[in-house]
């Protein structure tokens, strides 16, 4: 909480210093200290908190580094440091660093590409130091190969389930690697995990072409199909009336254990596990808090609820990148794309959740930002 409060501090402090607006730092504040969702899952100890605020870190320094002309060595060392525990925190955080930092790469001065380089090299070097000696050394179980396989296994059951083109071999080759009776009881539109375990990873692991062929001559002929099960299962990234409800609907069809707190919402539980005991000495602030994050209250009030919505923040960033590029704001274009490729790599994950795509509650005052300074400058 100290380092997540930490970087609050000096966003808030940066947006000051940028603008040279008290109204606008003081809005900042207001945001990061008030709003429910930042202030309650800042105080969770998830790892999609952390990687959030080293991301969100890790965009100012992306534009500090663009901007000033000059930029001292320590600026490169603390850009990797911050880039490193980003990656690590994330399992898809190197193919968003690997794709930004080439995308980085060519905006960047001449003079600043060497130094660049080299940082990104030593960030790379030390995240495969930690994935590969360090997780044998401590005995950690890498990534599970079927967190990539979300999008398709949805797809496909969604073909089986929704009546799509399926030839009686295709059928035969599909109950190889997920068997009949789970596609047909535990098919969930917003929700993968169900089609996910199912998946025998042996088979797929044996013939991974074989599958991968099926996946696609089935989609051929299913694109729609395939196309409406991938808005479906990211619908509360893109769209702002959305709800957040990928385990609710899961638990309201199957009571199963583990989901009784999302039997309202799925928008995010703030729990305390074992051996954690959960003490609160402000017990009216603690039920308030469980009502918005655990009941569709907040995404039910008109207006209010857009502040709380997955899907609008994520056009407002859209918005904030497209007025920043028309202006030819490289500096400002370059950072809000590095935010958004955050939350495109939430849409290939299991589920729409806050917790995945925190960037959008935690990142709102620098997406404001941005396209004010953008239009003050023009002026």
């Amino acid at each position: 909480m100290a380092f997540v409060s930490f970087v609050f501090s000096y966003v808030t402090e940066w947006i000051g210093k940028l603008t040279e607006k008290p109204w606008m730092m003081c809005l900042a504040f207001i945001w990061y200290a008030c709003f429910p969702v930042v202030s309650v899952t800042a105080g969770c100890t998830t790892k999609d908190v952390l990687f959030t605020t080293f991301a969100l870190l890790e965009a100012i320094l992306i534009y500090r580094m663009m901007k000033n002309r000059e930029i001292a060595k320590t600026e490169y060392i603390l850009w990797a440091v911050v880039s490193w525990f980003a990656v690590v925190l994330r399992s898809t955080g190197i193919y968003i660093f690997v794709v930004f930092s080439l995308i980085l790469y060519l905006n960047l001065d001449k003079y600043k590409k060497r130094p660049f380089v080299i940082s990104c090299f030593c960030v790379v070097l030390f995240w495969c130091f930690y994935a590969w000696p360090f997780y044998q050394l401590l005995g950690v179980q890498p990534v599970n190969k079927r967190e990539m396989l979300s999008i398709p296994v949805q797809q496909l059951a969604r073909a089986y389930n929704r009546g799509g083109d399926i030839r009686p071999d295709e059928k035969e080759t599909l109950f190889e690697i997920l068997p009949k009776e789970r596609l047909e009881q535990f098919y969930e539109p917003r929700l993968s995990d169900p089609m996910k375990g199912s998946l025998k990873m042996e088979e797929i692991e044996k013939e991974p072409l074989k599958y991968a062929a099926l996946w696609l001559k089935i989609g051929i002929r299913n694109a729609g199909v395939y196309i409406s099960s991938f808005l479906d299962n990211t619908l509360a990234y893109w769209y702002p009336d959305g709800f957040v409800d990928g385990y609710t609907q899961y638990y309201s069809k199957y009571h199963l254990p583990g989901y009784e707190l999302y039997r309202e919402s799925s928008f995010f539980a703030p729990i305390t596990e074992p051996p954690g005991e959960r003490d609160s000495r402000l017990p009216f602030l603690e039920s308030a808090i469980m009502k918005l994050m655990l009941t569709k209250l907040p995404q039910r009030v008109p207006l209010i609820s857009m502040l709380f919505s997955p899907g609008m923040l994520f056009w407002l960033l859209l918005g904030s990148l497209a007025c920043c590029m028309r202006e030819r704001r490289r500096e400002e274009s370059v950072t809000l794309l590095f935010m958004l490729l955050i939350v495109l790599a939430c849409f290939v994950g299991p589920i729409a959740l806050v917790r995945y795509c925190l960037i959008l509650f935690y990142g709102l005052p620098v997406m404001l930002t941005l396209p004010v300074e953008a239009f003050y400058a023009k002026l």
